[in-house]
Parts: C-alpha cells; structure tokens; sequence
C-alpha cells in the first residue's frame, strides 16, 4: 500500500471514530438530560410542600391543594427532562396567585436560629431547575407567607404543632395511586418542615422520600401499602412514632404465647409470665432461650422486621419487638427452646391477652440452678432480699 493510500485510510478511521464518538456523547448527553420517574415524583413531594406551606394563598387555604396535587401528575409523568418539568412547575406557580412583597420578610435581625433542619438549598438544584423556576421559588421563599396558617397552628402553653385541616378520604382506596402519593407528600413534608429531631436522623430524610417512593407508587397489595406506611413512620427513629391498622395487625398477629421476653445476644429470653396455668399447659419458664421462631434464627427474624420496628435506636427497637417476633395469627408457633442446656423443637400455643390471667400474683424470686437465681424487682420486698 502506498503511503498516499495510508493516510487517506488513516483519516477515514479517525473521521469514523470521532462520528461514532460524538454519536456515543449525544446518547450519553441525552441519557443524563433524562429524568427517572423516582426523581420527578421526589421533586414534586418537596414542590408541593414548599408551596403548601410558604405561598401566600397556598397557605392561607384559598386552594384545594390535595386536588392541586392530583391534577398536576400527569403532567410531571409526561416530562421528559429538567426544561419541560421547570416549564410545568412555573407555569402552575403562576396560576396560584400574585405575591405581594413581605418588607417584614426581608428584615435582617441578630436573632440566632436554629437551623440545622432548615435546608432550601434544593430550590436551587441546576439539575432539577431552569434558572426561572429557581427565580421563581426564591421569589415566593423572600415572600413568604405570614398570616394565620390554614394547615399548622400551635396549641396550648408548650406550643405543641397541630396538623389542621387535611381533607380526610373516608372512603380511601389504596388502588388509588394518587391517593397514596398524597399520604406519603402529607407526611414527608410535615417532617421535613417541623419535626424538631430531623437532623439527627440515621438515615437522611431526602434520602427516605426516595426510598420510599416505589413502595408508594407501586405498591401490589393493600398489605405493601400498609407496611409501607409503617416503614415510613418508623423512619423518624422514635419510640413515639408508630402506625397500625387492621391489615397490619392481620399479619404481624395479636396472638402470642402466655410469657414475655427479653432480647439478648439475639436470642430471646423469657422474662416473664403473663398466665401461670397456660404456662404450665406450655411447659415454658422464666429463663428459657427461644433460638429459633418457625425454623428461622431470631437474628434473621429480627434483621426481616427491624424495619418495621419503631424506636429511637437499636437497643429501643429490641424492646418494641415484641410484636414482630413471636405474634402471630395462627393458634402456634413452632419454636427451638432450650432450657438448662437441652435445646427441643417444640409447638407453643398462641392466645390473645384477653385469655390471660393476670390476676395471679407474680413470683417475687425463684432459684433456676444451685447458683442462678430469677429476682422479679417490680414484686420482691425488701425482707426477702435480705
């Protein structure tokens, strides 16, 4: 081949890599443009409630706002990328109302605030907002409202928050997409605007609202839907924050055997007697070690169901566990128990609390083994500790 041919050839290849390259860098360009479903509905979420809660007429309840919602998600389904969702955000904005300027707004004072759960940095996220929509928000966020609010109020001497009027759907269907978007906005948002422990969180609250999303959005069952409520209560790490229905506790089970526990090194512990005469029937007693619930060990047990165990860290969630591990609503359960040594797989009968005895007198003390003893705290006197 002569050289003259050799170049010629060279810089036909290079004139194909460079296309295919820049072919390769379009594709790629447009695939990042692209916004996924997760990311749309997130961005709505926190849309929809920094208007709830920060426009004027928003806030004031001059709109159906839950209607508002419902109306505006086909439209964010529809968008494609960052410039069709910015158009469709302001050009709801600009149906909303006009905004007087808050002068009180704009006053600068030596007020120090506590704002480790305060963060609108979002309104300015390039990826998610044209430079308008961004104008927009800040605009609206300089302006806030400031009257009496139509969806908080405090009450009484502490000033404790109160949700105030949220439509209620008597009537709810969880097949209702819409309706259970609407229930996860609801309470990601008041968290994210009032709950005063959000910053200490174990897992990011954004990161929460996207986690949580599919479960809502996709849910198959009326029961998916249920535990998804509950995983999203859970989530704000306290003992106080706990959710149930009927579905729920269908499948978590009211029905429990006669003792209640105590978890220790992942295994579970009878600590006490709720019926002494059903404990007898059971053969089962104060210190038997329950290592497996239906052939799974309690650690998996406990590793399926953490999620669904409120508490405000991991020793807290061992305590409120009682429910997930051993409930149920069959008449028994098929456990491995040990006792002084001998382990046995054995079937312990089920009841509800109002079949338990709790009249009897609880045991104050018992001797386990020649140098093990129980010692009840809440019934021993003092004479019979000395």
């Amino acid at each position: 081949m002569q050289i003259s041919q050799l170049l010629a050839t060279t810089s036909k290849i290079k004139n194909i890599i460079f296309i295919f390259l820049c072919v390769i860098s379009f594709k790629t360009a447009i695939a990042q443009a692209d916004l996924s479903e997760t990311e749309k509905l997130a961005v709505t979420a926190k849309v929809w409630g920094f208007l709830k809660y920060y426009h004027p007429n928003v806030a004031a309840g001059k709109l159906d706002w839950d209607q508002q919602l419902f109306d505006i998600l086909p439209s964010v389904e529809k968008a494609n990328n960052k410039a069709e969702l910015s158009k469709i955000y302001s050009d709801w904005i600009e149906t909303l109302g006009q905004i007087k300027p808050c002068k009180k707004c704009q006053t600068n004072n030596e007020t120090t605030h506590f704002e480790k759960n305060f963060d609108l940095t979002w309104l300015a996220d390039n990826k998610l907002f044209t430079k308008e929509l961004t104008e927009k928000l800040k605009f609206i966020e300089q302006n806030r409202f400031q009257g009496k609010h139509y969806y908080v109020s405090t009450k009484g001497k502490l000033n404790l928050l109160e949700i105030t009027n949220e439509k209620p759907y008597e009537n709810f269907d969880w097949k209702n997409r819409k309706l259970r978007l609407l229930s996860l906005f609801r309470y990601w948002n008041t968290i994210e605007y009032f709950y005063p422990h959000k910053y200490v969180l174990d897992t990011d609250w954004d990161l929460v609202l996207t986690q949580m999303l599919p479960k809502f959005s996709n849910t198959d069952s009326e029961l998916d839907y249920h535990l998804a409520m509950l995983e999203l209560v859970v989530n704000i790490d306290d003992s106080h924050g706990y959710f149930t229905t009927d579905v729920i506790q269908h499948y978590f089970g009211l029905k429990q055997i006669p003792a209640s526990f105590k978890i220790i090194d992942e295994k579970l512990v009878l600590n006490g007697i709720y019926d002494n005469s059903l404990a007898a029937l059971n053969d089962i007693k104060i210190g038997d070690v329950i290592t497996k619930v239906d052939g799974v060990d309690i650690a998996e047990k406990l590793k399926q169901n953490l999620k669904y165990i409120n508490g405000a860290n991991y020793r807290t969630k061992l305590v409120y566990a009682f429910g997930k591990i051993l409930n149920g609503s069959t008449n028994s359960v098929e456990v491995e128990i040990t006792r002084q040594g001998e382990t046995k797989t054995r079937n312990l009968a089920r009841y509800t609390y109002d079949q338990f005895n709790y009249n009897v007198k609880p045991e104050p003390w018992r001797k386990m083994e020649d140098d093990i003893a129980y010692i009840n705290l809440g019934a021993i006197n003092g004479k019979e500790l000395l």
